[in-house]
């Protein structure tokens, strides 16, 4: 059965979307407008057009760090390997002029990739969805699991109940996990 409405190949739009594979591979997959290239090409001398070439600039926001990309003016995504786990990155699509020069069309998202190796944090924050006013921080203690309860007062500010996802800026130190728990 043939379906009653094609997508299309593309939307006009210039955008792009990174995604993390795992800790050492990302996935960028991009669009940029055909009145994007041609508002670049008519704002720019023709020798750069024809001296830059398309490319992704990388970058690793934890650490400081880009990498730029040579990639066709015919690919649509991009499979990138990265060399650090347990960082935020973010990539651009445009231009490079002479390896020195990057313009950009877009901008994406930004994503953490995975650690790459066990977390030496055990500490967990445990969320009441029915009152998210109560948030309680567990931290294993010792060997044989006994743990220590601490409540921290007070709201998390602009989390609406239930809250899958609340904000860590109250915490001092970034926690491994958390959980949502139901105390009624």
């Amino acid at each position: 059965m043939q379906s009653l409405y094609q997508l299309p190949e593309t939307y006009g739009e210039t955008k792009i979307a990174l995604l993390a594979i795992n800790p050492y591979q990302l996935y960028a997959y991009w669009e940029i407008s055909g009145e994007k290239l041609k508002s670049f090409a008519k704002n720019v001398e023709p020798q750069i057009m024809e001296t830059s070439v398309p490319a992704l600039k990388v970058t690793n926001i934890s650490r400081n760090t880009f990498e730029l990309i040579r990639i066709n003016d015919h690919s649509t995504s991009w499979y990138i390997n990265v060399p650090d786990s347990g960082c935020i990155y973010m990539a651009e699509i445009g231009r490079n002029l002479l390896d020195e020069f990057f313009i950009s069309f877009a901008s994406s998202n930004h994503v953490v990739t995975p650690n790459a190796s066990i977390s030496l944090n055990d500490t967990v924050c445990l969320v009441n969805f029915y009152d998210i006013s109560k948030v309680s921080m567990v931290s294993l203690v010792s060997n044989d699991s006994k743990a220590i309860k601490i409540n921290i007062p007070g709201k998390i500010k602009g989390v609406p109940a239930p809250a899958f996802y609340p904000p860590l800026g109250f915490l001092e130190q970034p926690v491994s996990s958390i959980g949502f728990f139901d105390t009624q």
